[in-house]
C-alpha cells in the first residue's frame, strides 16, 4: 500500500463516516444510494495540490460499483431536464431498501495506486455484518462476475459505538468534509468525473460553513472527535 510504504507500523487511526447521496432530509421509507466516506491519519508523503498541509487520506465511496452517467455531459444533462432543486431526483428512490451496514461500497473512478491506477472498494467481513448482506450477487451480463481480479490490501476495524451523538454530529456534519482530493500523490483520483469532484467537494464544504456558521477544518487525528 503506497502511504504505509514510509512507517513501519500498518495499522491507521480511521474515522468514518455514512451518508446518503442527497442532502436533504428525506422519508425513511426513500430509499436511495448510499455512501461511504473515511480519513487516513498520519500518512506522510508527496501531497496532492491544495493538501500539502494535510496529514491525512481521504477515500469517498458509493455502493455502487460505477457511475451511474458514463460522462459528466451525461450526467448534466439529466440535472438540466429535470432541475438541480427536482423533487423528481430527490425522492425517486429506487434503491433496494437493505441494511447499510452489510453493503459493499466503491470508489466509482480510478485513482493512482502508486505506480498502477486501480478502483477502490469497502466490503463487510466479518459474519456479523456479512449476514446484513441483503442481495444475491447479480451476475447479468457479467458471466465472469465471481472471478473478477479484486485484492484485498486493508482491513477496517470498527468497535461498537453509539448509534447517535450530537457532539460527534457536529464534529462530522458540521465540522469537516471529505474530498478524494485531500491525500497523497500516490493516490490521486484520475479521469474527469474525479477532477470535477474537486470544486464540488471545496464548494459544498464553504457553503455548508457560511450556513452553519462553523469552520471546516482537516482533523489531524482522532482527538477532533468528542467521545
Amino acid at each position: 500500500m503506497p502511504m504505509a510504504a514510509s512507517r513501519s507500523s500498518s495499522d491507521y487511526d480511521v474515522p468514518m463516516h455514512l451518508s446518503t447521496n442527497p442532502v436533504d432530509v428525506l422519508h425513511d421509507k426513500v430509499s436511495v444510494p448510499r455512501g461511504l466516506a473515511l480519513k487516513v491519519f498520519d500518512v506522510p508523503g508527496e501531497r496532492l495540490p491544495g493538501s500539502e498541509a494535510d496529514v491525512t487520506q481521504n477515500f469517498v465511496f458509493a455502493d455502487s460499483p460505477a457511475f451511474s452517467a458514463p460522462t459528466l455531459r451525461v450526467a448534466e444533462r439529466v440535472v438540466e431536464a429535470f432541475g438541480g432543486q427536482s423533487s423528481t431526483l430527490i425522492s425517486m428512490g429506487g434503491h433496494p431498501m437493505t441494511h447499510v451496514l452489510g453493503a459493499s461500497f466503491y470508489s466509482g473512478a480510478a485513482l493512482r495506486h502508486g505506480r498502477h491506477v486501480a478502483k477502490y472498494a469497502v466490503v463487510p467481513v466479518s459474519m456479523e455484518l456479512k449476514s446484513l448482506t441483503g442481495q444475491e450477487v447479480d451476475l447479468d451480463d457479467r458471466p465472469d462476475g465471481l472471478r473478477e481480479e479484486v485484492v484485498a490490501f486493508a482491513r477496517i476495524t470498527a468497535e461498537p459505538q453509539v448509534g447517535w451523538s450530537d457532539a460527534i454530529q457536529r464534529a462530522t456534519e458540521d465540522g469537516m468534509f471529505f474530498s478524494p482530493w485531500r491525500g497523497l500523490a500516490a493516490h490521486q483520483p484520475l479521469g474527469n468525473a474525479m477532477r470535477a469532484r474537486k470544486a464540488a467537494c471545496e464548494q459544498s464544504a464553504r457553503l455548508r460553513a457560511e450556513r452553519n456558521g462553523t469552520p471546516v477544518v482537516e482533523p489531524t487525528d482522532l482527538s477532533a472527535f468528542p467521545v
